[in-house]
């Protein structure tokens, strides 16, 4: 939320790392409450990389050569919503954009994790 407010964006669709709806309809997850966050102004498409218990099939989206789906779940069209992701660049299971971002994220925080040893104390 805050990064769309500093930079004053307003995106027609947010991808998320997870589920929009925990059991694939009703059952709120973080893309919900993200989607509810923003007035339902922004079409909220979850990607997950782990089956949560209750996923119907139709959430399953195989991409590449990979034995193992994508779960996604949206806020309105389910089938455009996996179509969306399924065309993303990449020819691997999880999409070459997702990966970078997931990537960065993980870098990103474990910077913020580790405190810097800059000091110029010696370690002991």
């Amino acid at each position: 939320m805050q990064l769309l407010d500093e930079h004053q964006l307003t995106p027609s669709t947010i991808i998320v790392d997870g589920y929009v709806f925990l059991d694939g309809k009703e059952k709120p997850g973080l893309g919900k409450k993200l989607y509810d966050s923003l007035s339902g102004n922004v079409e909220v498409i979850g990607v997950a990389k782990n089956m949560f218990s209750g996923i119907p099939k139709e959430c399953e989206l195989y991409r590449g050569k990979s034995k193992n789906p994508l779960y996604i779940t949206a806020i309105g069209n389910l089938e455009k919503a996996k179509e969306n992701i399924a065309k993303m660049h990449g020819i691997y299971r999880v999409p070459d954009l997702l990966k970078k971002t997931d990537r960065l994220c993980r870098e990103t925080a474990n910077k913020s994790i580790r405190p810097s040893s800059k000091s110029g104390a010696a370690d002991a």
